[in-house]
């Protein structure tokens, strides 16, 4: 009775440990060098002078952060690498590898993108027509449907917003071309242009704002490139991805106005949840989720190769003392 326990127990443990995959990422490290820009010292006060710095590359590390506090006597400091009393601000990058430090994102600050409208062209011989939503949210992605149609035979490129497709026309036979696009990061009426070398096709569609902006590119086999972009200064923005919907495989929390990105290869395949959340005190401002699949090689689960294993021991155990008792 006790040996079955003892077995019991030993399979619930190794079922356990089988059922936990564990889940793999690997980052890509980019290099940021700390440049500290400093303002001038407050006045002598207590025997203290103070000042703010402040990273000019965002790095989000303070290794080689400068003083902002230090003695002084009668205004003046008793040591200080910036100018002191009524000087002006200071600017303090690091040189070299001492200055560099490894992490997994950039952080910049953001700037709209609003691409600049192309100039509407007719032709005598092709024709085009756009369909697409009267109404999106700005920097989100949108389907856009363009109908083609030449009498004579034509080879060319259409493109939107950046996005690009080669069509090859025969004489009057019609075609279909689908994107899918991201819409500028502005506010108000905007003309969306399909573009080719002969003509174009325009519809003006309603943006409506939106503080944060998420975007996922794959960069590579199972590599993607995560990318927010964040305008509300006040606000804390909130990264998790989360693979079949259970397990939290990356989370990252960052505060203020930013533009951030992370290259990160996914080492399980599986369906992954991008969620990206602007919180500002307990309100939540804007949140996005993407979501792609990531095919690939299921990683070996040891787990559940050692749990067969000893199920096949106890087995043959089972077996020989099973045999054993019966003489």
């Amino acid at each position: 009775m006790k040996m079955n326990l003892v077995f019991l127990f030993v399979i619930l443990l190794l079922s356990h440990i089988a059922l936990a995959d564990p889940l793999e990422i690997t980052i890509e490290y980019e290099n940021c060098t700390e440049v500290w820009s400093c303002s001038e010292w407050s006045s002598c006060s207590g025997g203290t002078q103070t000042r703010t710095c402040t990273d000019l590359n965002n790095c989000n590390t303070t290794l080689y952060k400068p003083e902002i506090s230090q003695s002084c006597t009668s205004g003046t400091p008793t040591g200080s690498d910036g100018p002191s009393g009524s000087g002006g601000s200071s600017t303090l990058g690091t040189s070299g590898s001492g200055g560099t430090k490894s992490g997994n994102k950039t952080i910049t600050q953001p700037n709209t993108y609003a691409p600049p409208e192309p100039e509407l062209k007719e032709s005598d011989f092709l024709e085009m027509e756009m369909t697409s939503p009267e109404k999106a949210e700005a920097g989100e992605p949108i389907s856009v449907v363009i109908s083609m149609k030449s009498t004579k035979a034509v080879e060319t490129t259409v493109e939107i917003l950046r996005e690009k497709q080669d069509v090859n026309l025969q004489v009057n036979e019609p075609k279909t071309l689908y994107f899918i696009v991201y819409t500028p990061e502005i506010e108000g009426n905007y003309n969306l242009v399909a573009v080719t070398p002969y003509a174009t096709a325009n519809k003006t569609i309603l943006l409506t704002y939106k503080p944060l902006f998420l975007y996922v590119t794959p960069t590579g086999n199972q590599e993607y490139e995560i990318h927010i972009k964040n305008f509300d200064s006040t606000s804390t923005t909130e990264l998790q991805i989360v693979k079949d919907g259970m397990q939290t495989v990356y989370l990252d929390l960052l505060k203020g106005k930013l533009d951030y990105k992370v290259n990160i290869t996914f080492s399980n395949s599986g369906e992954y949840n991008v969620k990206a959340k602007s919180v500002s005190g307990f309100s939540v401002l804007d949140e996005d989720t993407r979501i792609f699949d990531v095919k690939g090689n299921q990683a070996i689960n040891y787990g559940l190769l050692i749990l067969i294993f000893v199920l096949i021991i106890i087995l043959i155990g089972s077996i020989l003392i099973f045999k054993e008792l019966r003489r």
